[in-house]
């Protein structure tokens, strides 16, 4: 079932026959990738880690799919940070390194980021990046997100602690990008920008 279509990519809840694949990405350090926090994964947490959602932080995850052919590129996550703020937080990883640097998961995260506006009653979404994770910094500036900030020694990867970046976008600011543009400058709060591609325009919830 899809839930979620783009022009390339389409979001769909986990089925049981993507637990295999799952297994298999979560316990390969080369599609975690150096800057996600990575760990031996039994079989039996893999699957709870896939059910959905799972209470107090509405864990959720969704997997990425190539429209053409349905191949699985990675999944990308929205849970509460915090049960009683309003804001949410996302996370994804396309975990098949061949499809990396295609811009899939800058599609991906705007779906999802409209879903979530659309239809949660929160005021901001929020993602902390690896300080040296540049893809993922460019990913989250491309749909809208500032820079808010710096978690000091928040995540613990390649044996050691290391700092965290934290982006956030309001949902005044995601109906203004939405309309307006890509990205807006933090130092620019109206502006006319080129509108979003045909991704978002013609993405349908289903």
């Amino acid at each position: 079932m899809v839930l979620l279509r783009g022009e390339r990519v389409s979001l769909r809840p986990p089925e049981p026959g993507d637990v295999k694949d799952f297994f298999h990405w979560v316990n390969d350090p080369e599609a975690s990738g150096e800057f996600d926090v990575f760990g031996i994964t039994s079989w039996t947490e893999v699957e709870r880690w896939l059910k959905e959602p799972t209470e107090p932080y509405e864990f959720g995850a969704l997997v990425i799919e190539k429209r053409e052919d349905r191949s699985k590129l990675g999944v990308i996550m929205r849970y509460l940070s915090h049960p009683i703020m309003c804001h949410m937080e996302i996370g994804f990883q396309i975990w098949n390194t061949k499809e990396r640097n295609k811009g899939y998961a800058t599609e991906a995260a705007r779906l999802l980021i409209d879903y979530l506006f659309s239809t949660k009653n929160i005021e901001r979404v929020q993602a902390t990046t690896h300080i040296q994770n540049k893809p993922a910094q460019r990913v989250l500036e491309k749909c809208g997100f500032s820079r808010e900030g710096r978690l000091r020694s928040a995540l613990f990867t390649s044996g050691e602690a290391n700092d965290a970046y934290i982006y956030g976008i309001t949902r005044k600011k995601w109906k203004l990008v939405k309309h307006n543009g890509h990205h807006l400058p933090e130092n620019v709060e109206y502006a006319n920008r080129v509108p979003w591609g045909a991704e978002i325009r013609n993405a349908t919830i289903q």
